[in-house]
């Protein structure tokens, strides 16, 4: 299942560019995609807010950018 691969990468991308920029906080991750990229946000939804719990991501909100 992707929507448990995707979120981890994306946590682990805050996670290097907040080492680089010094910020501790994330409010949103806006994210864009094909619509047959196979992604179904609200399962990405569901995983990232599991997977984000405790981290510096915690209640940040995903915007969806779906392309053609």
């Amino acid at each position: 299942m992707h929507e448990m691969s995707l979120p981890q990468a994306i946590l682990d991308i805050i996670e290097e560019h907040a080492a680089r920029h010094a910020f501790t906080t994330v409010n949103s991750v806006r994210l864009s995609f094909g619509r047959l990229s196979s992604i179904e946000p609200k399962a990405l939804e569901f995983a990232f807010e599991v997977l984000s719990e405790g981290t510096r991501a915690a209640g940040a909100r995903l915007q969806f950018d779906i392309l053609p």
